[in-house]
C-alpha cells in the first residue's frame, strides 16, 4: 500500500483555483451566456475533483481493518488505536459526501439560472462553502499524517508462513542460527514503540515459507519487567502462527548463570502458553559436562535438543523437531520462492 501524506488545507485551495483558472476558458461556445454558464459549471467541477482527489487518495492510503492479519491489527492498536482509524475513515468519507452533495446542488443551481451574474454568485458561494467543509479537516490531517507515518513501522511480515521466533538471553546464539537456517540476508525491520528491531529471514520446507524472526533486546527478559507498551509488541507477536525457539547457554558465556535464562524460559512459557516450544541447549562444545548436567536437570521433563554453535546438523535436527507442527498447518495453494 502506497503512503500518502495530505497537504495542509491552503494548499488544496491554492491548487484547486489554479486548475479553475486553467479550466475555465471556453472560446468555443459562441452564446454568452451559454458560455459563461459552462466555464462556471467547470469550475465547480474542477475545485470538487481536486478536493475529491485528495480524500480519495487519503483514504486508499488507510488500511481497511477487516483485510488486517490479528498481528497488524494488534501492532495497529498499540500505534493508533484502531477506533481512531475507522474514526479517520468516517471523517474522510463524510467530509466527501457533503463535497460532492455541495458540488450537485450548486451545479444544478446554475442550471437553472440564466443570469450571468447569479450563476457567479452561485460558483463563489460554492467556493466557500465547500472550502469552509474542508477546512474541518485541518485537526484531523496532522493525525492523518502522524498515523501514515506509524503505519510505516510496522513489520511487512507473510501472515500465511508458518513463523519461528527466537527467544532467549543475549549472545545465546539466535544470531548465529539464523544465519545459518536461511540463505538470504535476514532483513532489518523496525518494530513499533520500542528501541528494537525485528531481524527477519526466509526459507522454504516442504513447499511451505517460514519465516525466521529474531527479536533482539524484546524477547530477553522476563516479560513482567517490561513496560506497557513492550508487553503490548509482544502481544502482538503472540497473534503469528508458529512457534518459539528457545536459546540456552549452558556455558554461560553468554553473560548469565543458567537460573537467569530459565527464569526468562518460565516467563515465555507463561505469556506463550498456547504456542509450542522447542527448547534449544547450545554451546555444548564449550560447556563443561556439569554444566550441561545441570541444565538438563534444570529443564526437568520438558523435551529438548542439544548442540553447539559449530553444529551443521541444527537446522536439521529442529525442523525435524517441528516437522509435525509444519504439516498441521494448512498448504498454501500457491507457495511463495524464497
Amino acid at each position: 500500500m502506497k503512503t500518502y501524506y495530505l497537504p495542509k488545507i491552503q494548499e488544496w485551495i491554492d491548487q484547486g483555483f489554479r486548475k479553475t483558472r486553467k479550466a475555465a476558458i471556453t472560446k468555443k461556445v459562441k452564446d454568452k451566456t451559454k458560455r459563461t454558464k459552462t466555464a462556471e459549471i467547470r469550475k465547480i467541477e474542477v475545485m470538487a475533483e481536486v478536493f475529491d482527489e485528495k480524500i480519495s487518495q487519503a483514504q486508499a492510503s488507510l488500511p481497511d481493518t477487516d483485510t488486517l492479519t490479528d498481528f497488524e491489527k494488534e501492532l495497529i492498536n498499540i500505534l493508533i488505536g484502531t477506533g481512531k482509524l475507522q474514526q479517520i475513515h468516517a471523517k474522510l468519507g463524510a467530509v466527501q459526501k457533503i463535497l460532492s452533495d455541495l458540488k450537485k446542488q450548486h451545479i444544478r443551481l446554475c442550471k437553472k439560472t440564466q443570469n450571468e451574474s447569479e450563476i457567479k454568485g452561485i460558483v463563489k458561494k460554492f467556493y466557500g462553502r465547500s472550502i469552509s467543509v474542508i477546512k474541518s479537516l485541518s485537526k484531523d490531517i496532522g493525525f492523518y499524517n502522524d498515523t501514515q507515518k506509524a503505519l510505516q513501522e510496522i513489520p511487512h511480515l507473510d501472515a500465511a508462513a508458518v513463523t519461528l521466533i527466537l527467544a532467549g538471553m543475549p549472545n545465546t546464539g539466535k544470531s548465529t542460527w539464523l544465519a545459518k537456517m536461511t540463505s538470504a540476508k535476514p532483513k532489518i525491520a523496525n518494530y513499533p514503540f520500542t528501541t528494537q528491531q525485528l531481524n527477519i529471514g526466509y526459507f522454504e520446507y516442504k513447499f511451505r515459507k517460514i519465516q525466521v524472526i529474531d527479536t533482539p533486546g524484546l524477547l530477553e527478559s522476563p516479560l513482567e519487567k517490561r513496560n506497557q507498551i513492550e508487553r503490548k509488541a509482544i502481544t502482538a507477536l503472540q497473534q503469528l502462527n508458529g512457534l518459539i525457539l528457545f536459546l540456552i547457554d549452558a556455558s554461560e558465556q553468554c553473560g548469565y548463570e543458567l537460573k537467569t535464562q530459565m527464569e526468562l524460559l518460565k516467563s515465555i512459557e507463561k505469556n506463550f502458553s498456547k504456542k509450542e516450544i522447542v527448547i534449544i541447549v547450545n554451546k555444548q562444545d564449550i560447556s563443561s559436562k556439569e554444566q550441561i548436567q545441570a541444565c538438563t536437570q534444570a529443564l526437568g521433563k520438558r523435551n529438548y535438543l542439544i548442540s553447539h554453535q559449530a553444529d551443521k546438523e541444527l537446522t536439521e535436527k529442529i525442523l525435524k523437531n517441528i516437522q509435525a507442527f509444519i504439516e498441521t498447518q494448512p498448504v498454501e495453494e500457491n507457495p511463495m520462492q524464497v
